[in-house]
């Protein structure tokens, strides 16, 4: 009985994640070309702002930039709380 309630303790919140991740994966409707364009043109307006120093510096001395069309942002919290005498 315990191993059971272990395999469902684990197999629920992976089924939630699996599920989460499917619905908010939606593809993007732009193609390749766009994409590049469209991060060429957020990173100049990102390096020329007030408040660049650091990033255009960083940026300067990069080899190499990823983009990510699509980042899917999920958090998780996990907490308790109990009152020990």
């Amino acid at each position: 009985m315990k191993n059971k309630t272990i395999k469902y303790i684990i197999f629920v919140p992976l089924l939630f994640l699996v599920l989460t991740c499917m619905v908010q994966a939606a593809p993007t409707t732009m193609t390749p070309s766009e994409i590049i364009n469209e991060s060429i043109e957020v990173l100049k307006e990102m390096s020329t702002s007030e408040d660049s120093g650091a990033f255009g510096a960083l940026l300067k001395e990069a080899e190499g930039i990823a983009i990510f069309p699509s980042i899917i942002k999920i958090g998780w919290g996990i907490g308790g709380s109990t009152e020990r005498a």
